[in-house]
């Protein structure tokens, strides 16, 4: 039935529960390439740190191990003072990944704390639920998504490399300073090119991704009446939003108006706007109804279209009372309402024989 379809708007409620559930609209796409941007950045920065720091390391062993008999006593404060410089210089190197991870989740979504998704759900053990996830429409989007990416990546690092083949096989001949620096413009050029391809990626999945996000939260009627009901909210907000409702089932309503059939008025007060397709509904559906100010609404947009404007006074009543938005009209009432369909097919059949 129309009123179990999700086709209304969430409210500001069905918001925040979502998001007090850790459900924001999130691309792991802007994660990744974000986190590889931050890193090739930090590498290029920090990198020439972190070579002389590996190297001063490699030396104190090296002159270690050439020395004296190689005992624990000797060797132990070697390694904590080892350990101690590769953490040091690796800490700016992640520490710029991880702040530009949180970064990029607090722009998409802000940052939100929720255990939800920590506690266990054994309805995820369920082999059958499993091969359904598997082959659902969100899966086989990630399975492309990924197989493109896979593809586009791997082909600009083929040609990185093709590109620069022989500086990098020449680089056996070459000092180690020489060759650090070629190896590493080899790389950073090559990762920079993957970025700005992962970023279209990300731009184009973050759209999808939050398309997808507003369609989840979408509410049916019921769900609507009774979290208005249900909600402690003040009786502003309340009026507030059930006019932001209202507003956005009018704006569909008149949207459908073209597509209606017929027009069924009383003739001033009431308008009724119906549609018979049987390859959707059996019977004629309303898809707009309103009286006074909406009426003439209804009728002017019918004009402009070309749909037919019939007055039935009982009809249009009965249409206004008994049937809501979205619904097929009963069967008390498919006698009157097949007599104003035969007669529009009628004045349509005239007109066609004298246009010809």
């Amino acid at each position: 039935m129309a009123s179990q379809e999700k086709t209304e708007s969430p409210t500001p409620q069905r918001r925040q529960k979502a998001r007090n559930e850790g459900q924001i609209a999130h691309s792991i796409e802007i994660d990744a390439a974000v986190g590889l941007l931050a890193g090739t950045v930090a590498l290029r920065v920090f990198g020439g740190a972190l070579i002389d720091g590996v190297r001063s390391v490699m030396q104190q062993s090296f002159q270690l191990g050439s020395g004296s008999e190689l005992t624990s006593e000797s060797v132990q404060p070697l390694v904590a003072s080892t350990g101690l410089t590769l953490i040091m210089l690796t800490v700016p190197l992640f520490a710029t990944m991880i702040v530009a991870g949180v970064g990029a989740t607090a722009v998409q979504g802000g940052l939100t704390l929720s255990t939800r998704r920590l506690r266990p759900d054994f309805s995820k053990l369920n082999p059958l639920k499993g091969v359904a996830r598997f082959w659902s429409t969100r899966s086989l989007v990630e399975l492309g998504k990924s197989l493109l990416k896979l593809s586009i990546v791997g082909a600009i690092v083929y040609d990185g490399v093709r590109s620069r083949f022989f500086d990098l096989v020449s680089l056996t001949s070459v000092p180690l300073q020489e060759a650090v620096t070629t190896l590493s413009g080899v790389v950073f050029d090559t990762v920079f090119r993957a970025v700005v391809v992962m970023g279209v990626i990300a731009a184009v999945d973050y759209g999808y991704q939050r398309w997808s996000f507003e369609r989840s939260l979408r509410m049916t009627r019921q769900e609507l009446r009774d979290e208005l009901q249900d909600s402690e909210v003040n009786p502003q907000l309340r009026s507030r939003l059930k006019k932001e409702q209202a507003s956005l089932t009018r704006q569909r309503m008149m949207a459908a108006v073209p597509s209606a059939n017929v027009v069924i008025t009383n003739p001033t007060h009431l308008a009724v706007a119906v549609r018979y397709d049987p390859s959707i509904s059996p019977a004629p559906v309303v898809v707009a109804k309103g009286q006074r100010a909406i009426a003439e609404r209804i009728k002017s947009i019918a004009r402009e279209h070309g749909v037919p404007i019939v007055e039935n006074k009982p009809l249009a009543r009965a249409l206004f009372k008994y049937v809501e938005v979205g619904e097929a009209i009963p069967i008390g009432l498919y006698k009157a309402m097949a007599q104003v369909l035969a007669f529009i097919y009628r004045l349509a059949n005239q007109k066609r024989r004298v246009a010809r």
